[in-house]
């Protein structure tokens, strides 16, 4: 049924079954110190089990800590790390589909919480757009050491027997803050010209293909322009990959860069395949295969852009998470997309942008008020707040100051005399009668 989606291709050395690739999407289901867990695996198998032709495993650490970007993110700074990648590799490759890694280093944007109380790095010492928290610029020979950093996670991804590597050089992490002129102001060699900035990609691919030999896949995950008045053009992108197939690379992944997550992490309402601009435009300027990702969440959409030759391999991210098996699916018998998916794009199509949400919020109220209205539930006890005087025994007296929610008001209610002290917390039975008049206040 989709010719072209479901024959082989090749990434380098690398042959994938078809032309579906699962893109690096975090899971957050490594253990705490950062190794491999039962639930990552676990993970990772069911989707290889799935039918895609190459998984790749989300952004790793490449050095701690300064590049740990999450909680629960899996690290490869260490070869402690490499027998439970093994297992992960192992797993992945029993379920049919090739293993890629996602080498990551966040640069200014790594989380404060998580790098034990140092100083985030950049190529410049610029104050950070969601904290003001002034980065520190890296010298020459740190810039040394982070490339060195990424070739050895190399060694070890390849020691963990991942058929290939994709580095992350997009979504305003290091090597994105590297090639953008928002972001790297340095008079140096890595800083100045679009040449000068693209330096520092350079020579991790170049350092990775010099060590881990010419043969080994190189993936990049390559901004092809920045969602950022006076960032990265397309223009600029396309160079940039065509700098990347001279530099050895095997494929190039495009997506966005410096900006916010909107426009990568989309809402529902997006038209499917609605960046497939940037494929398209990258794959004129390289020979090497280039992979779309983006909303495409059905199988005629991505053999569309595979026929049209806007690209060589699809990723599927949100796709994959919600329903593992959907390529094996779509080979098989065909693919139907799931009802309830149906049910909020036909919602979504009548909705204005960036109504969505609330629109699914109403449905989803709405199901609530049904479920409640079937059952009879009890009555909640309400607040008591206040001083209570001394019990009014033998003549005494006591009261009670209690504020209660009644709808959208608050109302203040004291009850005065014999037996205040006896008034119940729940404000049940004298509260209405107070209420009817019964009792005098």
């Amino acid at each position: 049924m989709f010719r072209s989606l479901f024959e082989p291709g090749a990434i380098g050395t690398a042959t994938l079954k078809n032309r579906l690739i699962m893109a690096p999407i975090s899971s957050n289901l490594a253990a705490e110190d950062g190794s491999v867990s039962e639930k990552l695996i676990h993970h990772y198998a069911e989707r290889a089990m799935g039918g895609v032709g190459m998984i790749i495993v989300e952004n790793v650490c490449v050095a701690y800590p300064l590049a740990r970007h999450g909680a629960a993110q899996p690290r490869i700074d260490d070869d402690l790390f490499i027998p439970g990648l093994c297992a992960l590799t192992e797993a992945i490759h029993d379920g049919g589909a090739l293993a890629s890694v996602e080498l990551t280093h966040p640069g200014m944007n790594a989380g404060l919480r998580y790098i034990e109380g140092e100083t985030p790095v950049a190529p410049s010492a610029m104050p950070r757009a969601k904290d003001g928290i002034v980065p520190r610029e890296l010298s020459l020979d740190e810039i040394g050491g982070v490339i060195d950093e990424f070739v050895e996670a190399a060694r070890r991804a390849k020691q963990a027997s991942f058929d290939a590597v994709e580095l992350q050089a997009c979504h305003g992490l290091l090597i994105n803050q590297f090639l953008s002129p928002l972001t790297n102001h340095r008079q140096d060699e890595y800083g100045g010209s679009l040449e000068s900035r693209a330096r520092f990609l350079i020579e991790i691919v170049e350092g990775i293909k010099y060590h881990m030999g010419r043969d080994y896949p190189v993936m990049v995950r390559l901004v092809a322009k920045d969602m950022m008045e006076g960032g990265l053009t397309l223009e600029d992108g396309c160079w940039l990959a065509h700098c990347m197939e001279s530099a050895g690379a095997d494929a190039i992944h495009p997506d966005f860069g410096l900006g916010g997550k909107e426009q990568r992490l989309e809402p529902v309402p997006y038209p499917q395949a609605w960046r497939v601009f940037m494929p398209r435009e990258i794959r004129k300027a390289v020979s090497i295969p280039v992979i779309a990702v983006g909303v495409i969440r059905e199988p005629q959409v991505a053999e569309d852009i595979l026929t049209a030759g806007d690209a060589d391999f699809i990723a599927l991210g949100r796709a994959l998470n919600g329903r593992p098996g959907v390529a094996q699916q779509s080979a098989s018998r065909g693919y139907k997309q799931h009802p309830a998916l149906h049910r909020l794009q036909r919602m979504c199509d009548r909705s204005p942008r960036g109504r969505c949400a609330s629109a699914l919020r109403t449905q989803r109220n709405r199901r609530a008020e049904r479920r409640r209205a079937s059952v009879r539930t009890k009555r909640e006890p309400k607040a008591c707040v206040g001083h209570w005087s001394r019990p009014g025994r033998h003549g005494g007296s006591a009261s009670c100051s209690r504020t209660r929610a009644s709808g959208d008001t608050v109302r203040k209610t004291t009850v005065s005399g014999w037996g205040a002290h006896h008034c119940s917390h729940t404000a049940g039975k004298r509260e209405n009668q107070l209420d009817r008049g019964v009792l005098r206040p």
